[in-house]
């Protein structure tokens, strides 16, 4: 089994608000576990921690910053940026310092949704790390190492991030071809597990054919008609035989939810991997 980090998928208000939260709480008690002596790292600190908390209040209170969110939210990552890049001034460009800007850097683009808030937040940030390297007096780490390192780092990781982004997109606009293909279909369609009788979803076309809003009971239907034609213990074997023939299918009687009695044409067909256990049933009317 392969395993790979996938962060979860949400929409893009209650992810920034989740953010703004969690992100805020940690810089609050990063100032208490690791206080700072420099003023500059103590003011850059609270201000992000107010512009973090600040923008979770905000998207409950003003439209405007909703309709924004994500422009908002890149900006407050350029205060938390500046945050990191006084505390690597501060530290005269400490290979620690560094390593945490860039960790931050990173942390801040992912909780992007758009590949042009990336790329404006990506080309901001650099210009900061670059600026901060070049105003230190006596840096540790030379000063064109930190902004060649530091553009190589957002352009790979902007890249990575847009690249993730664009996937995103397209399988979001894939899953919303496929679900407007499936509610408007002129068939009656049923996904669900035929193995447990668990029924996931079935368009409303079922619904008006079988007459009915609850879907266990269609699901009922359908198995019932198909074992009014076979004795009741093969029905395991008609399963195998629907998911290795993509051609099986026959015609059944059903019931609908007020008694009505029809005729249609059930295919079954196995879904592919990884729902292979799924099975899509459909009823053409006749």
């Amino acid at each position: 089994m392969q395993w790979r980090l996938k962060l979860p998928d949400l929409e893009p208000l209650t992810s920034y608000r989740l953010i703004a939260a969690l992100g805020g709480t940690a810089l609050l008690a990063a100032g208490f576990v690791n206080p700072s002596d420099a003023s500059l790292i103590v003011v850059w600190r609270y201000l992000a921690i107010v512009s973090m908390f600040g923008l979770l209040t905000l998207t409950f209170t003003s439209k405007w910053i909703r309709r924004h969110v994500g422009w908002m939210a890149c900006a407050v990552n350029l205060v938390v940026v500046a945050y990191l890049c006084a505390m690597l001034y501060a530290t005269d460009l400490a290979a620690d310092s560094l390593i945490a800007s860039f960790v931050g850097v990173l942390i801040c683009g992912m909780v992007l949704h758009r590949v042009v808030l990336v790329v404006v937040f990506m080309t901001v940030a650099a210009a900061m790390h670059v600026a901060v390297a070049y105003s230190v007096a006596q840096p540790v780490i030379e000063p064109i190492s930190v902004a060649v390192n530091t553009v190589l780092y957002v352009l790979l990781v902007g890249t990575m991030l847009a690249m993730q982004i664009s996937a995103r997109e397209r399988r979001r606009n894939s899953e919303s071809l496929m679900s407007a293909i499936f509610d408007q279909s002129s068939d009656a369609l049923i996904y669900g597990y035929p193995d447990t009788g668990d029924v996931v979803r079935a368009n409303p076309r079922a619904r008006q054919l079988f007459e009915t809003d609850d879907e266990t009971f269609i699901a009922d239907q359908i198995r019932d008609a198909v074992l009014s034609r076979h004795p009741a213990d093969s029905l395991q074997g008609i399963l195998d035989q629907a998911r290795s023939d993509p051609s099986w299918g026959e015609v059944c009687e059903f019931h609908s939810g007020l008694g009505r009695r029809f005729f249609g044409n059930l295919a079954l067909r196995r879904l592919a991997e990884p729902y292979h256990n799924l099975m899509l049933a459909r009823v053409t009317d006749m």
